[in-house]
């Protein structure tokens, strides 16, 4: 793994010593061995990024942090530094940035205690470079009007930030994540560029299960800051809002339902008339779907005639066109 004058040599001894620690996984007393081996392997797998030719020994670092997290811990500190420079260069691959992005999730899944201990202190650089990965959204005409939702790539760095921040919020929750969370949001929700208010309302969605306890103290405010987007001038962050007060309703449900729902239900119905974009149409209709799942019957009662009277509107003028 010292070979300098080998770089394949270095490099298949950083797959060999890690396929090592796989097979002995669990073995405490032979992986600790190994230890002063990691030094070369965070080496190699620096090395490997500056060409970007071999995505190999990135993968093993995502090994070793699944399956192996304590073998990473004496040098958990360079661990971060590397993958968050590696996630903070905006010249580097959309796979390097997110493989470098899985190390450091996956290690707050699988040694969460560990990285609130040793990895804390870089939360607030990774949330930041989180949510510019999902700022990472390009202007589509034709969005709107899309009848395959499944045709958004799936592995755009927008899917995977807000992938990200959902485990990461889960792995090492709310206490943890939301100060860096609200933090960062409301300067997003107030760009004037519509990628970045869709980013915020996205991270509010994504957030809700893992900052539960944190985030329904705090729902009055949140729910007030979402409201006013389902008439944002952007079809993009209309869906956003739809999404992110659906989410709410299933995270935070009845309670949400009995709070919320004076301004919840008219505002999605309003949504609902958005003729020209029947992707965000149809999103507000889903997230009616998830506020009335939860909703208490004596609530969701007197709402009844207005959403199946919209409803029909809807369907009418999709058949009509």
């Amino acid at each position: 793994i010292n070979d300098q004058a080998n770089q394949s040599v270095r490099f298949a001894s950083t797959r060999a010593t890690v396929a090592f620690l796989l097979a002995n996984e669990g073995e405490n007393e032979i992986t600790s061995r190994f230890q002063h081996l990691l030094t070369g392997v965070l080496s190699t797998v620096a090395e490997s990024s500056t060409t970007q030719d071999d995505d190999t020994l990135l993968k093993c670092l995502v090994d070793l942090a699944e399956n192996t997290p304590k073998y990473l811990r004496h040098q958990l500190e360079n661990v971060f530094n590397l993958c968050l420079k590696i996630l903070g260069d905006a010249e580097m691959g959309d796979q390097w940035r997110q493989l470098s992005l899985e190390v450091i999730v996956t290690l707050s899944e699988t040694a969460p205690a560990m990285v609130r201990k040793l990895g804390a202190k870089f939360l607030n650089l990774l949330i930041p470079q989180i949510l510019s990965l999902m700022v990472d959204l390009e202007e589509d005409e034709d969005w709107a009007k899309a009848d395959d939702i499944e045709e958004d790539d799936n592995d755009s760095n927008a899917i995977a930030g807000e992938s990200a921040l959902d485990r990461l919020a889960c792995g090492l929750g709310g206490k943890t994540m939301l100060p860096h969370i609200i933090s960062n949001v409301p300067q997003l929700l107030a760009n004037g560029d519509w990628r970045y208010r869709h980013a915020a309302l996205m991270a509010i969605s994504a957030c809700g299960e893992g900052c539960h306890k944190q985030m329904e103290q705090m729902l009055n405010n949140i729910v007030e800051a979402i409201l006013p987007f389902l008439q944002d001038p952007h079809p993009r962050v209309r869906y956003a809002a739809c999404n992110a007060l659906g989410q709410m309703s299933t995270d935070f449900g009845p309670v949400f339902q009995k709070k919320f729902h004076e301004k919840v239900v008219p505002g999605l119905l309003v949504v609902m008339d958005d003729h020209p974009h029947p992707r965000v149409q149809a999103h507000a209709g889903a997230a009616l779907v998830n506020f009335s799942e939860d909703c208490p019957k004596s609530i969701l009662t007197p709402y009844l005639d207005p959403i199946i009277c919209k409803l029909e509107q809807v369907l009418s003028s999709k058949l009509k066109e």
